[in-house]
């Protein structure tokens, strides 16, 4: 087994574990306390405060919907079982990824968390609808410290055998928010077991990096550009970019590559030129 403070790889490379931070556990341990807490202070309101004051009755019924309504929606969106499951997994650290062959020839990769001998399973795809992995800072980065950055699978929707969450977004965050260094490492790491079991993803070179391309699936925000007579995975820093748009490269993270639209000329294509 391979390991290291934060993620394992398992002997046969089926499987990666990894851990939510401890941070994040009880923050939201303490919001759910805290939602529960407002919840049956309400219920006790409207049996036992008599009379109940008007605005004390529209803030019970009201707060009583905030915690009631989402857990009716996710029932009914992903089903009872389900939701309650993704609910119990914001307070287990311990999350794996691994890979099944439900299909022949087509493995499938699932993530969920483990309780007891039991698996729960929050989104299973097909390998090959995979597109990208890359990593970002998070709306609560700090510029200066970079301490709030996630590592990204991309994959097409159409790959999705198993959506627990209900999202259907095309995306899913692997393994907990950190410091900028401790996610490309992970991401990294991730990368070679998605490779490992024979998931089709290409490190772009470095030396693309200042070079202008053309935009050949639009990216909205995730797409393809074209360099020269090669094409790459990319994303858009700033705003959608369509096709035909020309874009300088300006990092690479992962499999995509960073870009920004530009209107200068491509040199890749002016060398060419007679």
């Amino acid at each position: 087994m391979q390991q290291n403070v934060h993620s394992q790889t398992v002997a046969d490379r089926r499987e990666i574990i990894f851990r939510e931070s401890l941070g994040s556990v009880l923050f939201g341990g303490i919001l759910y306390g805290i939602g529960c807490s407002f919840f049956f202070l309400a219920i006790a309101n409207l049996l036992f405060v008599r009379p109940l004051p008007l605005i004390a009755l529209l803030a019970s019924l009201a707060w009583i919907a905030i915690i009631v309504g989402p857990l009716i929606s996710g029932c009914r969106r992903t089903g009872t079982r389900q939701h309650l499951g993704n609910v119990l997994g914001n307070f287990i650290r311990n999350r794996f990824a691994e890979f099944t062959s439900a299909d022949p020839g087509q493995p499938t990769l699932c993530f969920g968390y483990k309780y007891g001998s039991r698996r729960h399973y929050f989104l299973k795809l097909r390998a090959n609808g995979i597109k990208s992995v890359d990593w970002g800072p998070g709306q609560g980065n700090n510029p200066g410290k970079d301490n709030d950055w996630n590592v990204a699978l991309w994959f097409d929707v159409g790959s999705i055998l198993f959506d627990g969450e209900g999202s259907s977004l095309g995306i899913y965050i692997v393994g907990p928010s950190g410091h900028k260094a401790g996610r490309e490492a992970f991401g990294s790491r991730f990368i070679e077991f998605l490779k490992a079991n024979q998931v089709p993803l290409n490190l772009p070179p470095s030396g693309l990096i200042g070079q202008v391309a053309e935009v050949v699936e639009p990216l909205h925000p995730l797409g393809r550009i074209r360099v020269g007579t090669d094409e790459h995975v990319a994303r858009a820093i700033e705003r959608r970019i369509e096709k035909g748009s020309k874009v300088v490269i300006e990092e690479i993270r992962g499999t995509s590559i960073y870009v920004r639209q530009t209107s200068g000329p491509n040199p890749s294509i002016e060398s060419t030129r007679p």
